[in-house]
């Protein structure tokens, strides 16, 4: 079921949506249609809660290994297909995350700028020159 489950998360691609809105929700819900079609007794909620689940192991996992000396992080899980399927949708979380972060420096950016010009064109002459001139 979990290789199942990761690759429906692949297929469906929940994490293309900004978080907590509706289109993402309805993502989670088409991923649970597809897995009751498979005759697995899910919900859009247990179908979230099991791929974090999943996730956080994985990633616990790496962690580990990363940590550990003398072992090699290759391939050491008993489930690869599993864990390379779970790797990958955690870097496509990481790169929406990344665009979400970057969209809102760039309107933070825009409002600065903004507020920069209407301050500047309500100033007095004198403080415009002094401005441009000290």
């Amino acid at each position: 079921m979990n290789v199942t489950l990761c690759k429906e998360v692949d297929l469906i691609n929940p994490f293309q949506y900004k978080e907590r809105t509706k289109e993402r929700g309805q993502a989670w819900d088409t991923i649970a249609d597809n897995l009751q079609k498979l005759k697995y007794c899910v919900t859009k909620w247990s179908v979230r809660d099991r791929y974090k689940l999943l996730k956080d192991q994985v990633l616990k996992k790496n962690r580990e290994d990363a940590k550990a000396s003398g072992i090699s992080t290759d391939e050491v899980s008993n489930k690869p297909e599993l864990t390379q399927i779970i790797e990958e949708l955690v870097e496509v979380e990481k790169e929406r995350r990344e665009q979400q972060t970057e969209i809102r420096e760039k309107e933070e950016k825009k409002e600065q700028d903004g507020a920069e010009m209407r301050r500047r064109a309500l100033e007095s002459f004198a403080e415009t020159s002094k401005r441009y001139f000290t």
